[in-house]
């Protein structure tokens, strides 16, 4: 017998799982990309639809995402119209630019002698 203290994983409870025929290369995949174990892989979307099952049950989420869907019309809204402003300002600019680079060529191309 050992005298180490027993792992967390020792003390765990064991479920023997069946698998459909790919699930389990997908899983490891998975686990791989996110650089877990395949065990921690299963437990985390476990946990994770058990979370969206308790969030979908749970009607204050509901009116709070529908709340956040109200802000993000409005920030879209905000974005529009910034968008347009900036718009109109880049052609102002431009306008602009084209105004003055008549004027500047002239200035470059005078002689010294009218430019003092």
């Amino acid at each position: 017998m050992s005298d180490r203290e027993p792992y967390p994983s020792d003390l765990a409870e064991r479920f023997q799982l069946r698998m459909p025929t790919g699930l389990r290369d997908r899983v490891k995949a998975e686990a791989e990309t996110n650089k877990r174990s395949m065990n921690a892989e299963i437990i985390a979307r476990l946990e994770l639809t058990l979370q969206i099952q308790d969030q979908a049950a749970d009607p204050s989420y509901a009116r709070r995402s529908r709340k956040d869907l109200s802000d993000l019309d409005k920030i879209k809204s905000e974005y529009d119209f910034l968008g347009s402003h900036l718009d109109a300002l880049g052609r102002r600019i431009q306008m602009l630019e084209a105004d003055l680079i008549p004027y500047y060529a002239a200035q470059t191309l005078k002689p010294e002698s009218e430019t003092e």
